[in-house]
C-alpha cells in the first residue's frame, strides 16, 4: 500500500512540475506559478530544476539572454511612467530591476564593508570543488610515508 501512495505522489509531483514548468515558459512570474498551483515559491523553483535537470549550459545561457531582453522590454515600457513620478510604474521598475539583479548574482548578504561589499566576487563552481575536495583530503586520514632513495639508472654503472 505504501508504494502505491509513493507512486500517486510521484504522479502528483510530475504533474505540478510539468504544469510550473508551462506556466514558466509562457512568462508567469515563480510567484504566480506557486498562487495558482497552491504551493510555496521554493516549491515551484525545484519543479523548474527538476523540469529542466538535463539543460545544457548553452540552453541556460540562451534563456537567460531571453528573460533580460524580457525584463528590457518591460522596463522600456514602464520607465517613462517611472521618470514621471508613477507610483504605479516605480514600483514595477524596481520590480524589474531586483529581478534582474538575482539572476545575474548581483545580490549578496552584506558584510557591513561597503566598499568589500561592492568588491565581493561571487565564488565559482570552481572554487566550490577546490573547497570539497579540501574538505575531503582533510576527512581522511595521512597516508603513510615511504622513505626512499632516488636512483638515477643514467649513470653508467
Amino acid at each position: 500500500m505504501a508504494e502505491i501512495i509513493a507512486l500517486e505522489d510521484a504522479a502528483a509531483q510530475f504533474d505540478r512540475d510539468r504544469r510550473a514548468f508551462r506556466l514558466r515558459l509562457a512568462g508567469v512570474s515563480v510567484g504566480r506559478i506557486a498562487e495558482e498551483l497552491g504551493c510555496a515559491a521554493d516549491q515551484v523553483e525545484a519543479s523548474l530544476v527538476r523540469m529542466c535537470g538535463g539543460v545544457s549550459p548553452e540552453m541556460r545561457r540562451r534563456t537567460i539572454r531571453l528573460e533580460l531582453e524580457r525584463l528590457d522590454e518591460l522596463q522600456k515600457a514602464h520607465y517613462a511612467a517611472a521618470a514621471q513620478g508613477g507610483v504605479a510604474a516605480t514600483a514595477v521598475i524596481l520590480k524589474i530591476m531586483e529581478r534582474r539583479a538575482r539572476m545575474l548574482g548581483l545580490d549578496a548578504p552584506p558584510t557591513g564593508d561597503p566598499l568589500a561589499d561592492a568588491m565581493a566576487a561571487r565564488e565559482t563552481t570552481t572554487d566550490r570543488i577546490a573547497a570539497a575536495i579540501e574538505r575531503i583530503a582533510a576527512e581522511r586520514e595521512p597516508a603513510a610515508v615511504i622513505e626512499a632513495e632516488i636512483v638515477d639508472d643514467n649513470k653508467g654503472g
